[in-house]
């Protein structure tokens, strides 16, 4: 039927796109000097870095699924974008 999701192939475009927001996932990396310094014992920075990657991957990958399993090819690049404009979908995409 006409609304039910579609799922398409990978193009050169989306699969730039994947890439770039990917990058802009893990952007924080020229912060983590500064939080190295303010943390009380330093040499726990990287075992804390491992395991907040490690949520970090399970909490994307899991919200990648759903999205793409639930729009399909009519998913946004922005997930907040899926739901119906009202005042609490706009708030909250300022807020992000």
């Amino acid at each position: 039927s006409e609304c039910e999701p579609k799922y398409g192939g990978v193009t050169a475009k989306s699969a730039f796109s994947s890439l770039a927001t990917t990058a802009f996932l893990f952007g924080g990396h020229g912060m983590f000097p500064e939080e190295m310094r303010e943390m009380r014992r330093p040499e726990s920075f990287f075992s804390a870095l491992h395991v907040a990657y490690g949520i970090l991957g399970v909490v994307y990958a899991t919200g990648a699924y759903v999205g793409y399993a639930v729009w399909g090819t009519w998913t946004s690049g922005d997930s907040q974008l899926n739901f119906p404009m009202n005042s609490a979908t706009f708030v909250s995409a300022l807020l992000s």
